[in-house]
Protein backbone atom coordinates (compact mmCIF):
# COMPACT_ATOMS: atom_id res chain seq x y z
CA UNK A 1 0.00 0.00 0.00
CA UNK A 2 1.43 3.51 -0.93
CA UNK A 3 1.52 6.27 1.13
CA UNK A 4 -1.31 8.30 -1.18
CA UNK A 5 -3.72 4.98 -0.65
CA UNK A 6 -2.87 5.40 3.30
CA UNK A 7 -3.41 9.20 3.30
CA UNK A 8 -7.12 8.31 1.93
CA UNK A 9 -7.86 5.75 3.86
CA UNK A 10 -6.86 8.07 7.16
CA UNK A 11 -9.72 10.44 5.56
CA UNK A 12 -12.22 7.68 5.51
CA UNK A 13 -12.31 6.15 8.97
CA UNK A 14 -14.54 7.51 10.80
CA UNK A 15 -14.39 7.63 14.77
CA UNK A 16 -17.93 6.94 15.96
CA UNK A 17 -19.65 9.37 18.26
CA UNK A 18 -21.38 9.11 21.54
CA UNK A 19 -25.07 9.56 19.88
CA UNK A 20 -24.00 7.54 16.94
CA UNK A 21 -23.06 4.55 19.29
CA UNK A 22 -26.08 4.88 21.43
CA UNK A 23 -28.74 5.08 18.36
CA UNK A 24 -26.90 1.62 16.76
CA UNK A 25 -27.33 0.06 19.96
CA UNK A 26 -30.52 1.08 20.59
CA UNK A 27 -30.20 2.74 23.78
CA UNK A 28 -31.98 5.80 23.06
CA UNK A 29 -34.38 6.68 20.23
CA UNK A 30 -33.83 9.67 17.10
CA UNK A 31 -36.41 11.63 19.48
CA UNK A 32 -34.43 11.13 22.94
CA UNK A 33 -31.34 12.02 20.69
CA UNK A 34 -32.56 15.20 19.16
CA UNK A 35 -34.00 16.36 23.13
CA UNK A 36 -30.08 15.49 24.27
CA UNK A 37 -28.73 17.23 21.48
CA UNK A 38 -30.41 20.52 21.82
CA UNK A 39 -30.04 20.80 25.14
CA UNK A 40 -26.18 20.01 24.47
CA UNK A 41 -25.72 23.08 21.84
CA UNK A 42 -27.86 25.05 24.23
CA UNK A 43 -25.22 24.61 27.07
CA UNK A 44 -22.41 23.17 28.29
CA UNK A 45 -22.83 19.70 29.17
CA UNK A 46 -21.85 16.47 27.64
CA UNK A 47 -24.19 14.89 25.86
CA UNK A 48 -23.77 11.42 28.05
CA UNK A 49 -24.28 13.36 31.41
CA UNK A 50 -27.38 15.03 29.55
CA UNK A 51 -28.98 11.85 28.39
CA UNK A 52 -28.52 10.49 31.94
CA UNK A 53 -30.11 13.46 33.51
CA UNK A 54 -33.29 13.19 31.76
CA UNK A 55 -32.99 9.37 32.47
CA UNK A 56 -33.04 8.29 28.77
CA UNK A 57 -29.52 5.79 29.50
CA UNK A 58 -28.13 4.69 32.81
CA UNK A 59 -25.14 5.77 34.24
CA UNK A 60 -23.82 2.68 33.80
CA UNK A 61 -24.85 2.25 30.22
CA UNK A 62 -22.88 5.74 29.55
CA UNK A 63 -19.91 4.28 31.20
CA UNK A 64 -20.51 0.85 29.24
CA UNK A 65 -20.76 3.25 25.71
CA UNK A 66 -17.90 5.32 26.45
CA UNK A 67 -15.89 2.10 26.87
CA UNK A 68 -17.01 0.94 23.49
CA UNK A 69 -16.19 4.24 21.57
CA UNK A 70 -12.49 4.03 23.53
CA UNK A 71 -11.87 0.42 22.35
CA UNK A 72 -13.04 1.15 18.87
CA UNK A 73 -11.13 4.17 18.65
CA UNK A 74 -7.76 2.23 19.96
CA UNK A 75 -8.34 -0.24 16.96
CA UNK A 76 -9.31 2.09 14.57
CA UNK A 77 -5.70 3.86 15.63
CA UNK A 78 -3.64 0.94 15.56
CA UNK A 79 -4.64 -0.38 12.12
CA UNK A 80 -3.88 3.23 11.07
CA UNK A 81 -0.55 2.79 12.94
CA UNK A 82 0.14 -0.78 11.30
CA UNK A 83 -0.74 0.46 7.93
CA UNK A 84 1.92 3.75 7.97
CA UNK A 85 4.87 1.08 9.63
CA UNK A 86 4.07 -1.25 6.63
CA UNK A 87 5.01 1.17 3.92
CA UNK A 88 7.76 2.41 5.38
Amino acid sequence: MKNDEIKNWKKMVHYPKLGEILLQHKKITIEQFDIGMQKHLSGNHPLGEILVSLGFITPDELVQVLQLQDNIDEVLSKSIEELESSVE
